[in-house]
């Protein structure tokens, strides 16, 4: 990641240490300072950075006071549920799609985005908090699983250009069909894509698949876990 520290508003690019990230780096950038995510580098080689130029909208990795945000021992990006928020330049034009995510969110019911990929409303993918529900949106055919205020949650969504399936936690929505259609927009992270329903929480993970890979649903579940 690149984090801004807010007493000077300068860039520190922030690695791994034995396979996580290196989070003494990270507290000797911010110090005294709050730290707030403006790169998101994508990990796959591809270049598919998530980022934020403006400062107000950049979600926050470290507090002056408190240190490291962290869920759960490991370190989080957190949204304000206002304006932080990431976009990938890059855009999804393939109807088949796995998301995959960590996050957690902090209101009891709320309505915020966490991936969202539209060029239109009711005409994309869509993952959000709906009240008490994380929901995916496959232009307007929804799922809906119950999740908790504070509660860690790993999701696995994946469309195969006909049908949607959603996993919390291990917890499955029932599959439902969805009208098949084309997307190509980009994707943004702690949002719904368009307009301003952001997440309110932390997100830690995602892994984003431009096909669908539900028989390697279990290896990819261990692997985040």
């Amino acid at each position: 990641v690149t984090v801004r520290r807010d007493s000077d508003n300068l860039d520190a690019n922030i690695g791994f240490s034995g396979g996580v990230l290196d989070t003494s780096a990270l507290a000797s950038h911010c110090g005294s300072a709050n730290g707030f995510v403006a790169t998101w580098f994508d990990q796959s080689g591809n270049s598919n950075n998530a980022t934020q130029t403006t400062s107000n909208y950049q979600p926050k990795i470290y507090d002056g006071t408190t240190g490291v945000v962290t869920e759960n021992g490991k370190p989080a990006m957190l949204s304000d549920g206002t304006n932080a928020h990431l976009n990938d330049g890059t855009p999804i034009t393939n109807q088949n799609v796995t998301f995959i995510a960590v996050a957690t969110p902090s209101e009891a019911s709320d309505t915020g985005g966490l991936i969202g990929v539209q060029s239109n409303y009711n005409l994309g993918f869509e993952l959000s908090q709906i009240g008490s529900n994380l929901r995916f949106a496959v232009k307007a055919s929804d799922l809906d699983v119950s999740i908790s205020e504070d509660a860690q949650i790993a999701i696995f969504a994946i469309y195969d250009g006909s049908t949607q399936g959603l996993s919390v936690n291990g917890t499955n929505s029932t599959q439902a069909s969805s009208q098949t259609f084309s997307v190509s927009d980009t994707v943004r992270l702690m949002s719904r894509g368009l307009g301003t329903a952001r997440w309110t929480g932390s997100l830690q993970e995602v892994v984003l698949y431009d096909t669908e890979q539900s028989s390697n649903r279990t290896g990819i579940e261990s692997n985040i876990n």
